[in-house]
């Protein structure tokens, strides 16, 4: 091997051993990647039982398209709305209190978990808390 080849790999390595140090720091101290809703920018949470989809939302190191339901008077709920099974978004249902993929009819509870298939894999669900007028999503 010549000095060319050997200084271009040792930096290589130095240069993704300095990345890992990033990944683990974040890791180790439980740096979350968040978001923030600002509630009032959405009407249909104003009510119990409102729900709003919300598309293109970068949350950790991907884009997601999410649906945040208000569960009580102080509590919400945020899920993925992108379903495992043919990747359509879901619709939440407050009557049944469910979310419906419309592409194939598989249902999901308010845990995201499936209920009905010919899905197998449940919706993502988001750490969420209420801060005041926003909403903290966390990845």
């Amino acid at each position: 091997m010549i000095r060319r080849q050997f200084l271009l790999r040792m930096a290589t390595a130095c240069a993704g051993i300095f990345g890992m140090g990033f990944t683990a720091k974040k890791a180790l101290l439980g740096e979350n990647e968040k978001f923030e809703i600002l509630i009032k920018d959405y009407p249909e949470l104003e009510k119990v039982g409102g729900s709003k989809l919300i598309k293109d939302i970068e949350i950790g190191s991907q884009t997601d398209n999410i649906i945040v339901v208000r569960k009580k008077e102080d509590e919400f709920v945020v899920f993925s709305a992108i379903c495992r099974h043919k990747k359509c978004n879901v619709k939440y249902k407050n009557e049944k209190s469910l979310f419906v993929c419309p592409c194939h009819g598989s249902t999901y509870d308010m845990d995201g978990k499936v209920q009905k298939g010919p899905s197998t894999t449940d919706i993502l669900k988001y750490k969420s808390e209420r801060k005041g007028d926003k909403l903290i999503v966390y990845a």
